[in-house]
């Protein structure tokens, strides 16, 4: 297991972070809780749930998200990256030994292999403290080491504030704007994509 302390720039923390175990599991040492990205355990369905299960978790959303989300969601959901071939690509972020969230990349197909969507969402009593900050810049560098792409992007709900800020925060920028293409709980709004290329 390797371990690291994040720096403030860029440069700093991909300088500091240290190899990536063959698991893909790394333990941050910050001024914050400790923060781990793991392999998702069954065991870690009940807290998973917990935190899932929370309107303003599926608010920030695709609506594939279950909700409400029980502890059978969780176990589907962790049975299907269990049975991923390949190499790691999603992991469950905890928080103090506690799995509070989820991290995952989904590489492209065809034409499109270079490129991998980032995809997350952490409990809201975590919103705030940085904790998302650090897993979005380790799971970049683990995607430029680790995976063959040269492009990471996300897209996000123009009504999603914090997610375009710890996104901004971490290198991202805009990349293009699709107006009112977006139906979430009745209402439109935009989808930004954002992206980041290899250092």
């Amino acid at each position: 297991m390797a371990t690291c302390t994040l720096a403030a720039s860029s440069l700093a923390r991909r300088a500091s972070l240290g190899k990536v175990s063959a698991l893909g599991h790394l333990r941050f040492v910050s001024p914050y809780p400790q923060i781990e990205l793991l392999r998702p355990r069954v065991e870690d369905a009940v807290s998973l749930a917990r935190y899932a299960d929370d309107a303003a978790v599926f608010a920030g959303l695709r609506d594939y998200f279950p909700h409400p989300y029980s502890v059978d969601d969780a176990l589907r959901f962790i049975d299907t990256v269990l049975a991923k071939d390949g190499k790691q690509t999603d992991w469950l972020i905890h928080v103090d030994g506690e799995a509070v969230g989820v991290m995952g990349l989904f590489i492209g197909e065809d034409v499109y292999r270079r490129n991998a969507e980032i995809g997350y969402w952490i409990g809201r009593p975590h919103w705030g403290k940085g904790i998302m900050t650090h897993s979005i810049n380790w799971t970049l560098d683990y995607a430029w080491r680790e995976l063959d792409v040269d492009r990471v992007y996300a897209e996000v709900f123009s009504t999603n504030h914090g997610s375009l800020r710890v996104l901004e925060k971490c290198g991202f920028e805009v990349e293009y704007v699709l107006p009112n293409t977006v139906v979430k709980l009745g209402q439109r709004c935009d989808s930004i994509c954002l992206g980041i290329r290899r250092p």
